[in-house]
């Protein structure tokens, strides 16, 4: 089997959250063949959201949930991203679409879409921080059918037949028809909800991908679609057992921690990240 594409995940966090940082990884990106970036998305954090941490901190990847940590906006940041790139597929894992309104969020994904010469991976997940719902003034109950009322909106407000709601669409509109999507996340119910809706599905956590994955494909194929052709990416591992395991998964991509910066190291740092995950 050969080794899937490479990408790099939590880019838009730390010294990579930077103008500087973030130019730096397009660059080495490009010129290391790094297929994808994916950033992740905190709106707001509470020291209860720290002390309820679904997963503790690791040396390999930054604590988002540190103080004073730098998340940018994932898609902000992806912009100014594509804009020192040209081949990188710009990823979301995740984006909390239920802290989002999905008109805003469509024409938003529409137009990164359409500068970036179609180059978006649109991962949304259903958050898991309740008191990040409460200081955003957002309901926490129900957030999972929210999310799925909310990407049929995006698909299509995306259309070229108006909203039935909205009663219009929105311009422009993106290239790819249809914006790739990934359904992020461990719970029980996230791989049912990807086999679904048709979408690729992003596991948090590559220890439970073992039960997570097959079940998805399983599900896949009971709700007509081709679980061959469904995208499965998953976080890479230097440990031996983990890298038999990624292979018996067969991941479409798999994703290596982000170098830790300054912008000058980053080339370095990331091609010796690179070699340490090799497939």
């Amino acid at each position: 089997m050969s080794a899937p594409p490479v990408g790099v995940m939590y880019a838009n966090v730390g010294a990579l959250a930077s103008p500087e940082g973030a130019r730096a990884l397009a660059l080495a990106c490009a010129e290391l063949g790094v297929e994808s970036v994916w950033t992740v998305e905190h709106v707001v954090v509470t020291p209860a959201m720290r002390q309820a941490r679904r997963y503790p901190p690791d040396r390999r990847t930054p604590d988002v949930l540190a103080d004073q940590q730098p998340v940018p906006d994932p898609l902000l940041w992806l912009t100014w991203f594509a804009a020192h790139s040209s081949d990188v597929r710009l990823g979301t894992a995740a984006l909390v679409l239920p802290l989002r309104d999905a008109a805003v969020t469509a024409k938003e994904v529409a137009t990164l879409d359409m500068l970036s010469g179609g180059r978006v991976e649109l991962g949304i997940g259903v958050g898991w921080a309740e008191d990040e719902f409460r200081a955003t003034g957002h309901q926490f109950a129900g957030r999972g059918r929210l999310v799925e009322t909310q990407l049929d909106t995006l698909r299509e407000l995306w259309g070229e037949r108006p909203h039935p709601q909205a009663g219009g669409w929105v311009r422009p509109a993106p290239v790819q028809r249809p914006v790739p999507l990934h359904i992020c996340g461990s719970s029980p119910v996230a791989p049912g909800r990807a086999a679904r809706l048709g979408a690729g599905f992003l596991p948090a956590r590559l220890a439970d991908a073992a039960r997570l994955v097959p079940y998805y494909r399983e599900q896949a194929a009971r709700y007509g679609g081709d679980p061959a052709r469904l995208p499965v990416t998953l976080g890479a591992s230097t440990r031996a057992e983990h890298r038999e395991l990624l292979r018996a998964l067969a991941p479409t991509r798999v994703l290596v921690p982000p170098p830790a910066g300054p912008a000058e190291k980053v080339r370095d740092q990331l091609a010796a990240l690179l070699s340490r995950y090799a497939w």
